[in-house]
Formats: C-alpha cells, structure tokens, sequence
C-alpha cells in the first residue's frame, strides 16, 4: 500500500511561509514547529547572512534548514562525543522539547 502525499495543499490559503533567518535557523525552525499545524501546510524561505532571500524554493530549501537546524541542535542542546544526549537547560521549556520532536 502506498500513500499518496499533495505537492501542494488544495487551497493557497492553507499554507503558511516561516521565514529562517540562517543565523538564527535553531530559534525560527522551534519557534514554527510550536504550531501544530505546520507540518501539514509549510513553505519555507530561508534570509541569508547578508539579509537577501535565498533564490531556491520547494523541498531542497526545507531539507537545507532542517540540517541546519539538526547541526545546530547538536553542537548547542547536546553533550557527549560518542553517543549525544540532550541536556536540559533553563531557556528550554517543555513547549520548546515538543516542537524539537
């Protein structure tokens, strides 16, 4: 059985932009994710250091910020050099750890 996924949501009133500034990706991608609804319904455009939007668009630019995200989560939110394990920290609520997972 296979699932069939839109390329796009139906109405264009579904759809909601979040802009990732790529200094601040770990903050905007959390701050997104906290809405519910975002996986269903994302277009990503991502502001480059010089504060120009990014040319690309459609899943490479939503690939591109979610590994950058990841990267970042690891080396801020993280310890260990083997295995890496979350750290609780005191500017990490639990609403910020539901939108990370």
């Amino acid at each position: 059985m296979s699932f069939l996924v839109p390329l796009s949501p139906a109405n264009p009133d579904d759809v909601i932009t979040i802009t990732v500034r790529h200094t601040n990706t770990l903050h905007d991608i959390i701050t997104a994710f906290s809405d519910s609804d975002i996986m269903r319904k994302t277009h990503v455009k991502r502001i480059l250091p010089d504060n120009t939007e990014e040319a690309g668009s459609g899943s490479g630019i939503l690939r591109d910020v979610l590994t950058c995200f990841w990267n970042e989560f690891y080396e801020r939110c993280t310890l260990g050099t083997t295995v890496k394990v979350p750290f609780i920290c005191h500017d990490f609520p639990a609403e910020k750890w539901k939108a990370v997972g």
